[in-house]
This record gives structure tokens, C-alpha cells and sequence, in this order.
């Protein structure tokens, strides 16, 4: 169980990113059911933080609970809009709220 291990800590983010991560997708994303810092955005922005220590990179979570694929693209599409900085990597997380759509 996830809540039984300690999370990596989410390094500060004090200085400029050399890479951004945007995290879009359903609960899953969104870390529903976890504590802070246990959702996989934050796991891995500090794995990135231990495995490049040289280099600065921040993901960026915007999961939602009970998204649907269409919905985290537009949630993608909102965040685009609202950044002047691109992200480097998208990754796109959705598929069980789909069964609504059907």
C-alpha cells in the first residue's frame, strides 16, 4: 500500500525548469486516494531531482477526478493557453471514465 512507504521528497522550486512536464489525465493522475506527495506527478518529479541532479525539472499536475479523455485534453488545452513556456513531454493518462461516454 502506497501510503505505507515514504514518498521521495519533491525538490523546491527555487530556480528556472530545463524541462517541463505536463501531467494530464483522470484520478489516477490527480492522485486520488494518495497522500501528498505520493501522486506519480510528484514521484516523479523527484526521481528526475535524484537521477539529474544538475538539471532542474518540474511536472506539472493537472489531473482530474472523473475526466474523460476528451476532458483532459481540454484541461491540457486550458493550461497551454495559460503558460508562455510549452512543456517538453505531455503524458496523457485516461481510460476508465471513458465507459461514460459510450
Amino acid at each position: 500500500m502506497l501510503t505505507e512507504v515514504n514518498p521521495r521528497p519533491v525538490p523546491p522550486r527555487d530556480r528556472p525548469a530545463d524541462f517541463v512536464i505536463l501531467c494530464t489525465g483522470d484520478s489516477h493522475t490527480a492522485g486520488i486516494g494518495a497522500g501528498p506527495g505520493y501522486d506519480y506527478p510528484s514521484q516523479l518529479e523527484a526521481l528526475l531531482a535524484e537521477q539529474e541532479p544538475g538539471r532542474r525539472a518540474i511536472v506539472n499536475n493537472i489531473g482530474r477526478a472523473g475526466s474523460n479523455s476528451s476532458e483532459a485534453v481540454n484541461n491540457a488545452l486550458d493550461y497551454l493557453r495559460g503558460h508562455e513556456r510549452a512543456p517538453d513531454l505531455v503524458i496523457f493518462q485516461a481510460g476508465k471514465n471513458n465507459d461514460n461516454n459510450l
